[in-house]
């Protein structure tokens, strides 16, 4: 069995490493996809996953007119407490699996981790910044295929996909 991680999160930790490394400042601009593409050799939906991943673990933002940039008030992946961010999405995930979207709140996900409702705050902005690393983790679980090089093939996947659905 292949212990090593998929090729998207390997990508980020590259990254992760060149921001940890200094290489990467705060609000400079990451890697495109395209570059991502070339300096690895992968698909753009691979690309695409990698800059998802960061930009869900707060490693990046979005800046208008720029693009993706190193984040200028990088979220803690752990708090005094121990408390991860990727254990308050799963265990949001789990809320939302067992009772629906609608029962997913920062006070519903505080109790079930027995934290105070306060302390997800230092991972988080709120309700909508979980939804959207919810639905992030949710897509980030789908496996593309390889698609076969040029637009039509690719196009052709997407819409077998949406199909399948």
């Amino acid at each position: 069995m292949n212990d090593e991680p998929p090729l998207y999160r390997r990508i980020a930790a590259d990254i992760e490493r060149r921001i940890a490394d200094g290489d990467l400042r705060p609000g400079d601009p990451v890697p495109t996809t395209r570059a991502i593409v070339r300096e690895w050799g992968v698909a753009m939906a691979t690309a695409t996953k990698a800059l998802a991943a960061l930009q869900q673990a707060g490693a990046i933002e979005s800046e208008p007119r720029v693009g993706a940039v190193v984040a200028r008030r990088r979220l803690p992946a752990r708090s005094a407490g121990g408390l991860e961010r990727e254990r308050v999405v799963a265990t949001a995930m789990e809320i939302a699996d067992a009772d629906g979207l609608a029962a997913v709140s920062m006070r519903a996900v505080a109790a079930r981790l027995g934290v105070a409702t306060m302390a997800l705050y230092r991972h988080l902005e709120g309700k909508g910044e979980l939804t959207l690393l919810i639905a992030d983790a949710a897509f980030a679980e789908i496996e593309y295929p390889e698609p076969p090089p040029g637009w039509r093939s690719h196009l052709r996947i997407a819409a077998r996909l949406l199909a399948e659905r």
